[in-house]
């Protein structure tokens, strides 16, 4: 696991290859033979999903990028381009995810690229990308980064993380967004054990066109029982609840 830290760590430099800067394109669109001349070395583009027009007239698309070598844990971290689409392709912005530099691996940039979709989410569109930090084990951290292009930058509005038993507390569900946390408490103590609660807090949160806020909160299956209670609540799904108006019930 060190071994893959200190090989994600060492590409953070990573410079795309001198001919990316702009490519020149006969068509309004990204062509194989652009996209290769965009590609860094040793990177495989996973998807491509297309931004509005900005006031120049060119299509902005974001491409998400993952490492080329499928045969082991991939060491390269997960990066976007922001790309312009006009008379030539330039490429406007790149970033690689969660790009620290702690020196600790659960820090670290995630290695697999998971998806990218295009979300509306109130005050206007988002791209949210998925991805997964993983060494390899049974472990593994869960990002949910949401992006929007501005001025040719991509700026991260909001991050949500799990780790891989508690994924499934994030969810995109009806132009809004909702993220959980387990909550646990000791109570009073009968015979040699004590008593817990717990639940779920769900949070709902909306876009007002600059900053993910919430605009609610909820308990979702609040329940009492011994120590090991929490284990109960591993895997539950937000999305599901929300599917069955279990929680933040809407009018039919």
């Amino acid at each position: 696991m060190v071994r893959d830290a200190l090989l994600i760590a060492a590409i953070f430099i990573l410079a795309l290859p001198p001919n990316a800067a702009a490519v020149t394109t006969h068509r309004a669109g990204l062509s194989p033979a652009a996209l290769k001349q965009l590609t860094p070395e040793g990177y495989k583009i996973e998807k491509i999903i297309a931004g509005e027009p900005d006031q120049e007239d060119q299509h902005e698309y974001l491409v998400a990028l993952a490492d080329a070598d499928d045969h082991e844990i991939p060491a390269k971290p997960v990066m976007l381009l922001l790309v312009a689409v006009g008379r030539k392709i330039l490429v406007e912005d790149s970033v690689t995810l969660h790009n620290t530099d702690t020196g600790k691996f659960w820090d670290g940039p995630p290695n697999y690229f998971s998806g990218l979709t295009r979300e509306n989410v109130g005050g206007g569109d988002l791209f949210l990308v998925r991805s997964v930090l993983s060494g390899g084990g049974s472990g593994s951290l869960h990002y949910f980064d949401f992006y929007r292009p501005e001025k040719k930058k991509l700026r991260l509005v909001k991050s949500f993380s799990h780790g891989r038993m508690q994924q499934t507390y994030f969810a995109v569900y009806k132009n809004a967004i909702y993220d959980a946390e387990p909550v646990c408490t000791r109570g009073e103590k009968r015979g040699e054990a004590y008593v817990y609660t717990c639940y779920l807090q769900v949070t709902k949160y909306a876009f007002d066109g600059q900053a993910i806020r919430p605009v609610g909160s909820e308990r979702m299956r609040e329940q009492r029982g011994n120590r090991f209670l929490q284990d109960k609540y591993w895997f539950i799904s937000v999305l599901k609840a929300l599917q069955k108006n279990e929680i933040f019930k809407q009018a039919p």
